[in-house]
C-alpha cells in the first residue's frame, strides 16, 4: 500500500504496483493494502479531495497501519482526507531508501501549487527525511511558511534516535518549536505522566480532557524537547520517581499564513498514544490530536468531549454493523427470500448516516448525535426484520429437510418391513436330489 486517502464521507485507497517489489517487503505491503481496502469498503465514494469541508492531512514516515493510529483515527473522522507516505517502518519489512522514494515519486503532490492547495496539515510521524528531494523539503517548508499549512512532529523515537542530525541540518527543523541546535537526549526510559498546563488563557485543546483522566494514562520512553522563544507549552512530563517536569507538547505559530507547528516528546506508537507496542490506557488519545488538528485550523473545540467520543464511536459501530448486515442479506438472497424492502432500509440508512458525517463535519455536534441515535434505533428495526425473514426462509428450509428425512425414513421402514417381518418375497429353497435320496 503506498497511500490511503480518506475523505470526510467517503474512504478511497490507492495501491502501488507490486510486481518488482522484493516477495518479503510484498508481503508486507500486500497486509497493508488489506487493511486499507476494508477501510475503503466501510462507505460509498462520494467528492474529491478538496471539497469545501475536508481538509487535507499529509502523513509521512512511520505510517503503515499497523505502525501508526493515524489511519484508524481518520478512518471515521468526517471533514478529512488523509494521504500516508512512508518512509521509515519498524514491522513491515524496512523499507529500503529507494522504495521510500518510490512512494514519495507515486504520491509527493508535483508541484507546490499542489501540495498547498490540497494539504492544510503536515505530520511528520517519527519520519526519516532522508528520500525526499531538497526541492520537496522546501515545498513542505513553504508551505507552512508562506501558504499557512500547519505542521506537527514526533520526536520520541527514531528521531532522537536515529535521524536527529539528518533533521537539524534540514530547512524543516526551522518551523518547529523544538531546537534541534540542542543535543539529542536520545529516548528516556522513565515511564511517566503528563501534567496539563492549566493557564487560563490557553484554549481548552487539553484542558477539556483533564476530567476524562487524561493525566492518569502512563507512557514509556520519551525525549528531551527545547522550546524554542515564543513557544507554548501545552502539557509537561512528570517522570516516575523523579518531581522534575520536561515539556511534552509544544507549539508556536509559525510563517505568515496563520499556521501552527506542533512537537511532541513521544511518538504515537508509544503506549501513550496507541496499542502498537503494548495496550494502551487512553482512550482519548485520538481526541488529544483531532484538538490541535481543529485548534491549528483555527475550527471551534467541541464544548462536550465525552459527547463527540460517543458520536465518533456510532460512527464506527455502524460501519461494523453494516457489514455484517450485508452478510445477513446475501444470507436471505441465496434462499431466495425477498430483500428488496431490506436493502432500501439499508440505502435509507446510508444516507441519514452521511448526514450525520455533514454535521459533524460542520461541528454541529448535538444535531448529528440526535441523528446518530435515530440510526441506530432504526437500525435494531431492521436486524429485527431481518432476523424474521431469516426465520421464515430457514424454517422451509428445515420443513423441506425434515420432510425429506422423514419420507426416506418411512420409505425405507416399509422396505424393511416387507423385507424381514412381512416376508412377501420369501420363498422356500427347493431339496435336491441328492437330498432326497437320504
Amino acid at each position: 500500500m503506498g497511500t490511503l486517502l480518506i475523505h470526510g464521507a467517503q474512504k478511497r485507497a490507492k495501491f502501488i504496483d507490486l510486481s518488482e517489489t522484493p516477495p518479503d517487503v510484498r508481503r508486507n505491503l500486500t497486509q497493508c493494502a488489506i487493511a486499507a481496502a476494508f477501510f475503503a469498503s466501510l462507505s460509498p465514494l462520494a467528492g474529491l479531495p478538496g471539497g469545501a469541508q475536508e481538509v487535507g492531512i499529509l502523513a509521512t514516515g512511520e505510517v503503515f497501519p499497523q505502525e501508526c493510529p493515524l489511519p484508524s483515527w481518520f478512518r471515521d473522522e468526517p471533514g478529512f482526507y488523509l494521504t500516508l507516505i512512508p518512509t521509515k517502518a519498524d514491522f513491515v519489512t524496512a523499507l529500503t531508501l529507494e522504495e521510500a522514494r518510490r512512494f514519495i515519486r507515486l504520491y509527493f503532490p508535483r508541484t507546490s501549487d499542489q501540495l498547498e492547495e490540497r494539504y492544510g496539515f503536515l505530520a511528520f510521524i517519527d519520519a526519516d527525511l532522508a528520500p525526499f528531494t531538497g526541492l520537496q523539503v522546501e515545498s513542505l517548508r513553504h508551505s507552512v511558511e508562506e501558504a499557512g499549512a500547519s505542521a506537527f512532529v514526533s520526536l520520541g523515537g527514531g528521531v532522537f534516535t536515529f535521524n536527529y542530525g539528518m533533521w537539524a541540518s534540514s530547512s524543516l527543523s526551522g518551523i518547529f518549536p523544538h531546537d534541534f541546535l540542542q543535543t539529542s537526549s536520545g529516548q528516556l526510559a522513565p515511564s511517566f505522566t503528563v501534567e496539563v498546563n492549566r493557564g487560563g488563557s490557553l484554549p481548552p485543546v487539553l484542558k477539556m480532557l483533564i476530567p476524562v483522566g487524561i493525566e492518569r494514562v502512563v507512557g514509556k520512553t520519551w525525549g528531551e524537547i527545547y522550546p524554542k522563544d515564543g513557544a507554548t507549552t501545552w502539557a509537561s512530563i512528570r517522570p516516575a520517581g523523579s518531581g522534575q517536569r520536561h515539556p511534552f507538547m509544544v507549539s508556536m505559530p509559525f510563517g505568515t499564513g496563520g499556521g501552527t507547528t506542533w512537537a511532541i516528546a513521544d511518538d504515537l506508537d508509544h503506549p501513550w498514544w496507541s496499542s502498537v507496542y503494548e495496550p494502551s490506557t487512553n482512550e482519548y488519545s485520538q481526541d488529544v490530536f483531532l484538538n490541535l488538528v481543529h485548534h491549528s485550523l483555527g475550527h471551534l473545540l467541541p464544548d462536550d468531549i465525552i459527547a463527540i467520543h460517543a458520536v465518533r464511536m456510532r460512527f464506527t459501530g455502524y460501519g461494523s454493523w453494516r457489514s455484517v448486515a450485508l452478510g445477513t442479506l446475501d444470507f436471505l438472497e441465496s434462499f431466495g427470500a425477498p430483500t428488496s424492502a431490506l436493502f432500501e432500509a439499508l440505502a435509507s440508512l446510508d444516507e441519514e448516516l452521511a448526514a450525520a458525517r455533514d454535521e459533524y463535519a460542520r461541528q454541529e455536534y448535538g444535531v448529528a448525535a440526535a441523528r446518530m441515535d435515530s440510526v441506530i434505533e432504526r437500525t435494531l428495526e431492521l436486524d429485527r426484520d431481518a432476523i424474521e425473514s431469516k426465520d421464515r426462509a430457514l424454517f422451509w428450509v428445515y420443513t423441506t429437510e425434515w420432510l425429506a428425512v422423514t419420507g426416506t425414513f418411512l420409505a425405507a421402514g416399509a422396505v424393511l418391513h416387507s423385507l424381514m417381518v412381512g416376508r412377501r418375497l420369501y420363498r422356500s429353497a427347493g431339496e435336491t436330489s441328492f437330498g432326497r435320496s437320504n
